[in-house]
């Protein structure tokens, strides 16, 4: 049965056209979203909606709505999930083929032929030819990108295809593209065999470890940390199993990616990766760091560390620091049924439900460092063995949710403006918070 539309091409196109001229009426750089408008007279408004100086606007070609709300009307403003704007100047999708800055596609030693590689939504085909990784001096094709000394790469093995079994690919940190570089490889063969090699100076010969069966696909990451590397593989992307660790000499900056390696010349491998990623350090659990202020909002994302004086958060652009003192509880995984014995209890509370009281020291690397009386300095993995970091307990006392953003992060207080594709929050612990209108979910006025 064919699809029926709901109006003419051609009134659909103009309704198109018209909201488009709209659009065009509100200055460029300000973003415009799709969502509903309540206002404190009762009234519902949808459509396109865009944060302006001390009110917000709805276009609606559709319905022929064009209405200018002062902040003063309003009750709510609920976001659709997704951003929908014009595309910014200069920007375009990835064409097929193209590999995105800053990676490069080498061929690192002799072959007789090239490699290539080809990106499409983020998955990367890679085709090499090659000898065995295991010989003196490698000869496969490379993908990379520049990484310092902290480095975490992971990527999931899509696909490996290859008439010899003996053919790896998967993830490389190296010294540089000489083929006898100091390097460290964490692979699988056509065989589904996880493979674990390195090289440990510039010139010397290549040891190999492994021999343990994955499945089809896999995940593979690769983490650095100065001169020390841990290899781990995964069946889901979120829970790892150790492969190996050791130490290999390599300067602060390397070459970090993904190694297609064949076993003869002539023979080409074809390979599939998606997922991939490397950062200083990546999060992969499936729930997010959550850092919960004593005035009761919520922040959500990735941390790189914390210290006596502040949070310090990942991403791009990342958040700004929040202050230690304002923290209550940082949750990685809370569990339903836990709650401290007395108010204001530190310490880490583990994903076994155990609790180990104790000062809280720092979070580095991963690693969450505590003082306890009982059992002296202890460190847990912050991803896979905490649930949650106890700090103080709230002192204020929570007021209605303001802001809520895409990420899940809640902002409690009030809305002091509405400004340029922005919104100025008063929140009770850090002050005045500025969120910009493409990070919003959800806005709210009390009554």
């Amino acid at each position: 049965m064919g699809c029926r539309r709901s109006m003419p091409l051609k009134a659909e196109r103009r309704m198109r056209s018209m909201q488009l001229i709209l659009l065009a009426l509100f200055p460029a750089q300000v973003l415009a979203r799709q969502g509903v408008v309540l206002t404190r007279s009762g009234h519902t408004y949808q459509g396109y909606i865009r944060i302006q100086p001390h009110a917000v606007a709805v276009v609606n070609a559709a319905a022929g709505l064009h209405m200018h709300l002062p902040q003063s009307s309003l009750a709510a403003v609920l976001f659709q999930p997704d951003p929908v704007a014009p595309p910014l100047a200069g920007t375009s999708e990835l064409e097929w083929g193209a590999l995105p800055a800053p990676w490069r596609s080498d061929v690192v030693g002799g072959m007789h032929q090239p490699g290539q590689v080809k990106v499409f939504g983020g998955f990367f085909t890679v085709w090499g030819f090659g000898s065995q990784a295991t010989a003196d001096q490698e000869a496969f094709h490379f993908v990379h990108k520049p990484a310092g000394p902290r480095s975490d790469l992971v990527a999931r093995l899509a696909v490996i295809r290859s008439a010899e079994p003996p053919a790896l690919a998967g993830l490389m940190m190296r010294a540089g593209l000489s083929s006898r570089a100091a390097c460290v490889f964490a692979g699988v063969t056509a065989g589904r065999m996880a493979v674990v090699g390195w090289r440990e100076v510039e010139g010397a010969d290549l040891h190999q470890a492994g021999g343990v069966r994955v499945p089809n696909p896999c995940w593979l990451r690769l983490r650095r940390q100065d001169n020390l590397f841990v290899a781990f593989t995964s069946i889901n992307g979120r829970q790892w199993k150790l492969l190996h660790t050791g130490r290999v000499d390599l300067a602060d900056t390397i070459q970090a990616g993904l190694a297609v390696v064949g076993t003869r010349p002539e023979r080409q491998s074809v390979v599939g990766f998606d997922q991939v990623r490397e950062a200083p350090r990546l999060w992969t659990s499936p729930m997010l760091p959550r850092v919960q202020l004593i005035s009761g909002s919520t922040i959500v994302g990735l941390i790189d560390r914390v210290d006596d004086q502040a949070v310090y958060f990942l991403g791009s652009p990342p958040r700004e620091p929040v202050a230690t003192r304002l923290v209550a509880q940082i949750q990685f995984d809370w569990p339903r049924r836990f709650s401290p014995r007395r108010p204001g209890q530190t310490g880490v509370l583990l994903r076994t439900g155990q609790f180990v009281e104790g000062t809280f020291r720092g979070l580095e690397q991963g690693s969450v460092r505590i003082s306890s009386v009982l059992l002296g300095p202890q460190q847990f993995d912050a991803e896979g063995e905490v649930a949650a970091i106890l700090l103080r307990g709230a002192t204020a006392t929570p007021a209605p949710v303001a802001v809520r953003t895409l990420d899940g992060s809640t902002w409690l207080g009030r809305i002091e403006a509405l400004g340029d594709g922005e919104v100025l929050v008063q929140e009770a612990a850090l002050g005045m918070c500025r969120v910009p209108a493409y990070e919003l979910a959800e806005l709210r006025w009390p009554d």
